[in-house]
């Protein structure tokens, strides 16, 4: 499986991405780092098929599955490639969070966004179907009482539209896909501490690749139905 996401830097006000992709073979709670890919601009569909071209072939054939966080392009990416395609968990949870009013008591429709946010946790992990169907219902009826919050609405009708997505690794449990893109996200928060006070991007890339050679694995537990 093949976990992916973007960690952003900024050099003399111009911004650069680290394409970070991590490789997860079946039947091990491991991930193992592949060397990333520094580029400059927002990130991108185009930055992240450059970044997968740049693995291996030996390699990059064995891929079954990606776990993202839903960058632009990375549903057809997927496709095109005949991947599984997992969606990440964490930064669904991770949008909502942010609207639900958990400091502002008096933010309009509280209480509906909280049943959201609630739903929206349940339906992505519940392993039986008719309960998941039953749960998108609820998420439609909130949708309904969500007149108050566009951004909260917008997130919820995603994942209806995704919700396949976002429950791969509970219909492919062969490929034991992890359900969220915290592995790299853990190793970011080590990238950043090691590369700072660095000043340029070719010194930031020698420390990074230097860093993952010396940590070149980090646990990824695998989410599915039988654990």
């Amino acid at each position: 499986m093949l976990v992916v996401d973007g960690l952003w830097y900024s050099f003399e006000k111009k911004i650069w991405v680290l394409y970070d992709m991590a490789l997860k073979p079946v039947g091990l709670d491991a991930a193992f780092f592949l060397d990333p890919l520094l580029l400059r601009g927002k990130e991108s569909a185009a930055g992240w098929r450059q970044a997968i071209a740049s693995i291996p072939p030996e390699l990059r054939k064995r891929i079954r599955g990606l776990v993202s966080d839903g960058f632009r392009g990375s549903k057809r990416i997927a496709r095109q490639n005949g991947w599984v395609h997992q969606l990440c968990h964490f930064h669904l949870e991770g949008k909502l969070r942010g609207f639900i009013g958990s400091v502002r008591k008096t933010i309009p429709d509280r209480h509906v966004r909280k049943m959201a946010f609630e739903l929206v946790c349940e339906v992505v992990r519940t392993p039986d179907e008719k309960s998941c169907a039953l749960l998108v219902v609820a998420l439609q009826n909130c949708l309904v009482q969500l007149t108050r919050s566009r951004a909260v609405s917008g997130i919820v009708r995603q994942l209806l539209r995704d919700l396949k997505l976002y429950r791969s690794y509970l219909h492919h449990p062969e490929l034991e896909l992890p359900s969220t893109t915290n592995t790299i996200e853990s190793m970011h928060n080590l990238i950043r501490r090691a590369t700072s006070g660095v000043s340029n991007t070719r010194a930031l890339l020698i420390r990074v690749r230097g860093f993952l050679r010396l940590h070149p694995t980090v646990v990824c537990n695998s989410h599915f139905p039988q654990k």
